[in-house]
């Protein structure tokens, strides 16, 4: 039958001296309302698909265990599991036999930790672990044993068994930035560099004040960009193109330009970079002249 809960109300009533007279209650069962409340606590705290802890809990955990890891002059360690090519499994088997795959990855992830550990899922193909009380070298098996537990048995799913991997992607923490903002970019930092092998792969984290100074950077012409499309400050500006021969416009080059706040005019070299180098370079459109 499991528990039943009670509520009791009472009041004492007394005599002419104070003395207590008698004593008037009322009890009620409300054991319906606690399990609605308790269905509603785990729904918030919860990710619906697999069970685990979901991505505000799981925040509130990290934040929970680096305070506590500070008091106690420990480290702790915050892993992002990715399944690799998810995608791919959506497209080949379809989405209910995906949602499978994440169900059987996120109990083989849980499995592999230690009860003290901490496991929720953060986005649709990612896991975050939080890794109490450990050292950097515990958190590199810990990643192998957990990519193993993925790796090594194929899943079993209504339309056929399909083999999974996943990247890891660790941070060892308190070591790692202060700020909430910088520590997300070295857990995606991790992963990506995880991921630049192939599929199953792992990378900690390594603090480096270029990259962290160049990211900032990024960040902030980022926030500027954005600030600038909302006020509409990015404008156009035609350059002419001269026939050498006729000395008559032919064509006009459309140039990016971006408005600042105080008035000056930063050209698109100033906050477009080229992905995979740090050249600068500026979009152009040829337009024809009327």
């Amino acid at each position: 039958m499991g528990s039943v809960w009670f509520v009791m109300l009472g009041e004492r009533i007394p005599d002419q001296d104070g003395a207590t007279e008698r004593v008037v209650g009322m009890m009620r069962e409300i054991t319906e309302r606690r399990r609605e409340q308790q269905r509603l606590t785990y729904l918030a705290t919860r990710d619906e698909l697999t069970g685990h802890l979901n991505r505000n809990s799981l925040r509130a955990e990290l934040a929970e265990a680096i305070d506590s890891a500070k008091r106690e002059e420990r480290h702790c360690a915050f892993l992002v599991a990715s399944i690799d090519r998810l995608a791919m499994i959506n497209d080949s088997y379809g989405f209910d036999a995906a949602d499978e795959v994440i169900v059987a990855v996120g109990e083989r992830l849980s499995k592999s930790l230690r009860s003290s550990d901490v496991i929720g899922r953060t986005a649709g193909n990612k896991f975050g672990v939080i890794l109490k009380n450990c050292t950097g070298r515990e958190v590199a098996i810990v990643a192998d044993r957990l990519r193993g537990a993925v790796r090594d048995n194929v899943i079993d799913t209504r339309s056929g068994q399909v083999a999974a991997t996943s990247s890891v992607g660790a941070v060892w923490l308190p070591s790692a930035p202060p700020r909430a903002r910088k520590r997300c970019c070295a857990r995606k930092e991790a992963l990506e560099r995880a991921r630049t092998g192939g599929r199953d792969g792992f990378h900690m984290h390594q603090r480096s004040p270029q990259r962290e100074g160049a990211r900032i950077r990024l960040m902030s012409v980022a926030d500027e960009v954005v600030a600038a499309l909302k006020t509409q400050r990015l404008i156009f500006a035609y350059q002419p193109i001269i026939d050498a021969h006729t000395r008559k416009t032919i064509e006009y080059e459309c140039l990016l330009r971006m408005r600042r706040e105080d008035g000056s005019i930063a050209t698109a070299s100033q906050f477009i970079r080229r992905p995979n180098n740090w050249a600068w370079y500026a979009w152009w459109i040829v337009m024809p002249s009327k």
